[in-house]
């Protein structure tokens, strides 16, 4: 990692006191390769996060369908003891 790199995750990262920002958006304005490093830096940066919230949602959307089915076959449980109580209980006074 050369310094451009840990200067621009600060930058990105609103770590750099104030001084140093406003130096380092000096140097920005009239360095092209310094402003392509931080362009890709942050596609990089966004791409780490959308990741992490596809991946949140992925475990979301696994968690409901969980859910859902021991909801499901919780109801189909209780109805089947549901009627084999009533059945049990019916067929002994009949």
């Amino acid at each position: 990692m050369n310094n451009n790199t840990i200067l621009i995750d600060r930058y990105l990262q609103n770590e750099l006191p104030a001084e140093e920002r406003v130096t380092f958006e000096k140097q920005l304005e009239n360095d092209v390769v310094l402003k392509e490093e931080i362009t890709i830096q942050q596609k990089i940066i966004n791409s780490i996060e959308s990741i992490a919230v596809k991946q949140e949602f992925s475990k979301a959307l696994r968690k409901q369908w969980i859910l859902q089915q021991v909801l499901k076959w919780g109801l189909i449980i209780l109805i089947v003891a549901a009627i084999s109580f009533i059945h049990h209980h019916f067929k002994n006074h009949f």
